[in-house]
């Protein structure tokens, strides 16, 4: 049995990988279990998906009660390895070891964020304890080796995606018009959280950029964050309000995507960005800034365009190119689908059962 822990209270992409990778697993015949924080939209989706879980009171970083009843689900169903999720989970993770030294400790990082202090990098992640952390994209591979995480200790396997999930939900024939947009020749999307390091100021002003030349394009972000007031402040001080659109979170995303012209994304950080190759896989041009992951999914010129992090007049150049040129615009489109393939979920679950393998040195 491997027990997976993800103690986080949001659904967001990180939640998504858990679940594929749980479901494939159990499918495969490697019994998995979530431990998940009560009353999470992860609870939710594993109530609701008949996925092995156990719910606990996440609230501090050191709960004796809450690492006693993970022992206990340990001991109870025979937990030989534990998968870390997050920063919280390996801390999780470590204390669990600690009380049950024969079991393996995997960690995954989806952050390319530096580790922020030499104490907590030492204790967390270059302790002896913890036997393989798992980096999903090679720009975060290289930020640990710099923090000085030892090489041996690290392994990339890609965040993947089902690759038909949402290439297969078009949108009926009425559903932009339903949604009450005004009038438009193009829409621009982006999915991503309202929060910093998706960098919507460095998005919006390009929008503006863009609009100035084209008035009729039309801008739509899904997604849902702590920033959505002050960006929706910033549309209104620029005058773009009627031609950028906030929707927060929506169900019907594979709508959306088969529903733009181009998709955007403008992040100046990002572990890999699944959003992205969710867009790669409905066919979407895409034009992306170079932040984190990001040129390891966006081939320049080949599947769309890259652009420097946090230049706006780069970005809107960019937009205005594949606008201006339908026909580079379809020829990405083009090479897009067949660019994702070596991002299916199926090589991420593969991958992790094989490095399973190696740790428990047997069969499984």
């Amino acid at each position: 049995m491997i027990l997976h822990i993800d103690p986080e209270k949001v659904w967001q992409g990180g939640q998504r990988q858990v679940v594929y990778l749980v479901e494939r697993l159990n499918i495969a015949g490697v019994a998995s279990i979530i431990a998940c924080s009560s009353k999470s939209p992860l609870e939710k989706y594993c109530r609701e998906n008949d996925i092995p879980f156990a719910a606990f009171n996440f609230h501090y970083r050191v709960n004796p009660a809450v690492i006693y009843k993970i022992v206990k689900l340990c001991r109870k169903n025979k937990v030989r390895l534990i998968h870390c999720h997050s920063s919280y989970a390996l801390t999780l993770g470590l204390q669990v070891k600690f009380l049950m030294p024969h079991l393996k400790l995997v960690a995954s990082r989806r952050v390319d964020f530096h580790i922020k202090s030499k104490m907590s990098g030492f204790i967390k992640y270059k302790n002896s304890m913890l036997d393989r952390l798992v980096c999903i994209s090679r720009n975060i591979m290289e930020i640990c080796k710099s923090d000085g995480i030892p090489e041996n200790k690290l392994q990339l396997i890609h965040s993947g995606i089902e690759l038909e999930r949402l290439s297969i939900q078009l949108p009926p024939a009425d559903f932009i018009k339903g949604e009450h947009f005004p009038e438009h020749n193009i829409i621009i999307g982006t999915i991503a959280a309202l929060v910093g390091h998706k960098d919507y100021p460095t998005l919006i002003k390009a929008a503006q950029i863009v609009l100035m030349k084209y008035p009729a394009a039309l801008f739509l972000a899904l997604g849902r964050g702590p920033e959505r007031k002050k960006l929706e402040a910033m549309t209104t001080e620029l005058g773009i309000s009627e031609r950028f659109r906030f929707l927060g979170f929506r169900e019907e995303v594979g709508w959306f995507l088969n529903s733009f012209d181009i998709f955007i994304l403008a992040s100046k950080y990002e572990g890999l960005g699944t959003s992205v190759l969710d867009a790669l896989a409905c066919g979407r041009a895409c034009v992306c800034t170079d932040g984190g992951g990001i040129p390891e999914m966006i081939k320049n010129n080949e599947n769309g365009l890259l652009v420097p992090a946090q230049q706006p007049e780069k970005l809107a150049a960019a937009v205005s190119r594949l606008i201006e040129n339908p026909a580079e615009r379809a020829g990405f489109s083009a090479n897009a689908r067949q660019s994702v393939e070596k991002f299916s979920v199926d090589n991420t679950v593969r991958e992790h059962i094989i490095l399973y393998q190696e740790l428990l040195d047997e069969r499984i």
